[in-house]
């Protein structure tokens, strides 16, 4: 992943806010994913967890304040019982077939925040950046799935 691509990813991100202290769920296994957990990490959040697909069902419900979801999207009911009340989600995905969430109970009632990643180029501190972050070694372009 280049300089541009991590840019492309830290200005989705923003979209989402993600604070100092916040927990932060990463649903998918891709290369994207687990980019978005390390960006995550470098935002401030004091836990990442990337959850596999498989593994959604298991997760206990409202333990992330964001969501950022990498899966396709027949995954998202299961991943937005992980969010708090009043949480964020940003939509990180490639889709896939047709949603499987009603718009009321699963995101108005609770008041969660839906977001997309923003179009366009990011603006070139933002590509400046992210080719800090690779060159002195934050950003890994081959590590392990993050978790805690």
């Amino acid at each position: 992943m280049d300089a541009r691509s991590v840019a492309q990813l830290l200005h989705a991100l923003r979209a989402v806010r993600i604070e100092l202290g916040e927990r932060v769920v990463v649903a998918g296994e891709s290369e994207t994913a687990r980019r978005a957990a390390q960006l995550a990490r470098v935002a401030g959040a004091l836990t990442v967890r990337q959850v596999a697909p498989e593994a959604l069902a298991s997760e206990p419900p409202a333990s992330a304040d964001v969501l950022l979801f990498a899966l396709d999207w027949p995954r998202l009911a299961d991943a937005l019982r992980l969010v708090r009340d009043r949480g964020r989600v940003l939509l990180i995905t490639a889709g896939g077939s047709a949603l499987d969430f009603n718009l009321y109970p699963d995101l108005h009632r609770r008041s969660l925040v839906l977001a997309g990643a923003p179009g366009g180029e990011p603006e070139s501190p933002l590509v400046d950046f992210a080719q800090h972050l690779i060159e002195t070694g934050q950003l890994s372009t081959n590590g392990p799935r993050i978790n805690g």
